[in-house]
C-alpha cells in the first residue's frame, strides 16, 4: 500500500528503539552522559508530530525509521568491532610486554652466570700463568665481577644498575669528550675481547698437567686452546652471553651512526 498502515510505522518504530537500545548497550556510560534516549524519543516524536499533521505518511515515516535504524546499527557494528580490536591491541601489548620481561630476565640470568664464569676464569689465568698473564687475567676478574654485580642486582630488585667499572667508563668518556653511549660500545666490547681471550688462549693439555701433579716440573711444550677443553654447557654460556652482548651493542652503534 503506497501511504503504509499505522501497524507497519509502529512495527519500524519498535524496530528503531530497539536498535537504540542495542547501540546504547556497547557503551552505556558514554550514551548516558550524551542524553542519548532523549535524542531518540525527539526522533519518534517528530516524525509522528509531522504524519499527524499530514506532511509525512505512515510509509514515509517507516522509511525514516527504517534508514535510522540501519544507521544505528552501522554505529553499533563500528564500536564493537573498535572494542575488538582495542581489546586485540592491548593483549598484543600485554603479550609483548610479557615477552620482552622474560627476554630481560634470561638475558640477566646468562650474564650473572657469564659473570662468575669469567671471574673463576681471570683466577685461573692468574694462578696458572706467569706475570705475562696478569693483566687480561685481572681485567677479566673485574669484569666479571662487575657483571655479576650489575646482573645479580636486576635478578634481586628487578632495576637496573651501573656498576663500579662500567662507572669508570662513563666518566672516562666524559672527561675525554664523549657521551656514555660511547663507554658501553667500549665496556661491550671489551668484554667480548676478554671472552676471546679466554676461549681461545693456550692452556697445557691434560698429559702436561699430569706431569705436575706427580711434582715432576718440566718445560710445558704440548698446548692446545681452552675451548677444546671446555664442556659443552660451559662453552654454550660463553657463546650465549657473548650473543647478548652483541645484540645490547648494536642500538648504542645504529644511534652511533644517525648522529654522523
Amino acid at each position: 500500500m503506497f501511504y503504509g498502515s499505522k501497524k507497519e510505522f509502529e512495527q519500524q518504530k519498535n524496530a528503531f528503539l530497539d536498535a537504540a537500545h542495542y547501540l546504547w548497550m556497547t557503551d552505556p556510560f558514554y550514551f548516558k552522559q550524551s542524553g542519548f534516549f532523549s535524542r531518540i524519543d525527539s526522533v519518534v516524536r517528530q516524525v509522528e508530530t509531522e504524519i499527524g499533521m499530514n506532511c509525512l505518511s505512515w510509509a514515509g515515516g517507516e522509511e525514516i525509521l527504517k534508514y535510522k535504524t540501519a544507521v544505528l546499527s552501522y554505529q553499533k557494528s563500528v564500536i564493537l568491532n573498535n572494542k575488538i580490536y582495542s581489546k586485540w591491541m592491548a593483549e598484543q601489548e600485554c603479550k609483548n610486554k610479557r615477552s620482552a620481561e622474560l627476554y630481560k630476565l634470561y638475558n640477566k640470568i646468562i650474564g650473572f652466570l657469564a659473570g662468575i664464569g669469567q671471574v673463576a676464569t681471570g683466577v685461573g689465568i692468574c694462578v696458572s700463568t706467569a706475570s705475562s698473564g696478569m693483566i687480561p687475567g685481572a681485567s677479566m676478574i673485574m669484569q666479571g665481577l662487575n657483571n655479576t654485580y650489575e646482573n645479580g642486582y636486576y635478578l634481586v630488585v628487578y632495576e637496573e644498575v651501573s656498576g663500579p667499572l662500567r662507572d669508570a667508563y662513563h666518566y672516562s668518556a666524559n672527561k675525554t669528550g664523549y657521551d656514555e653511549k660511547k663507554a658501553d660500545i667500549a665496556y661491550g666490547t671489551i668484554d667480548l675481547a676478554l671472552s676471546g681471550y679466554g676461549l681461545f688462549r693456550k692452556i697445557p693439555t691434560p698429559r702436561e698437567k699430569s706431569w705436575n701433579l706427580f711434582g715432576i716440573t718440566i718445560k710445558q711444550t704440548d698446548y692446545v686452546r681452552s675451548v677444546r677443553e671446555m664442556t659443552q654447557p660451559v662453552f654454550m654460556l660463553e657463546i650465549i652471553s657473548d650473543e647478548f652482548t652483541v645484540l645490547s651493542l648494536m642500538p648504542a652503534f645504529n644511534e652511533s651512526d644517525l648522529r654522523h
